[in-house]
């Protein structure tokens, strides 16, 4: 059987940490040819050789210059075109991130180990600093990842509960 592919989502504006963190990124995976990375680059034409990656078989860039775009969103939804069925995971960082030797592996055996279909995870990316060349990562992945799961029902409850408070909107005495 072959191995789950991972799709990685980064949108990226103006950022000269976008090589590092594509390096650090396939430097630590376990599987580094089961990765494509998917990103989205704003910055302008006399930039892109501090902002754009390097050549890599696995990423695939699309650009703009700042202006044209005003929403995260949407740049998050632009690093995601590269996506196809063949990636059974995806992951969205930051242009601006260091990873944890193993990181590929340690995430889809965290979420394949919830037994829900449908689980989440999430959380706030480890910090980093840089002294005197050398970086050095501020927390431990396992300490700020959240496991969220989608309960169909209790979102139902609480979305028609919340719509019964507003006055006029709901089935309760108006």
């Amino acid at each position: 059987m072959a191995s789950p592919k991972t799709y990685v989502a980064i949108p990226a504006y103006r950022d000269s940490e976008l090589k590092k963190t594509l390096d650090d990124l396939f430097s630590k995976a376990n599987r580094p040819e089961d990765i494509l990375v998917g990103c989205f680059v704003t910055c302008l034409e006399d930039e892109k050789e501090l902002c754009f990656p390097n050549r890599h078989p696995n990423v695939k860039v699309l650009h703009t210059t700042p202006g044209n775009l005003f929403s995260i969103s949407t740049c998050r939804n632009l690093a995601l075109s590269f996506l196809t069925e063949e990636y059974s995971y995806v992951l969205q960082v930051d242009s601006h991130m260091r990873f944890e030797q193993g990181w590929d592996d340690f995430l889809i055996e965290s979420l394949t180990a919830i037994p829900d279909p449908k689980a989440v995870l999430s959380g706030v990316t480890p910090g980093y600093r840089t002294k005197n060349g050398f970086e050095e990562i501020l927390t431990h992945l396992n300490d700020t990842m959240k496991i969220l799961t989608y309960d169909h029902e209790f979102a139902l409850k609480t979305f028609m509960h919340a719509y019964e408070l507003v006055p006029g909107m709901g089935g309760g005495n108006d």
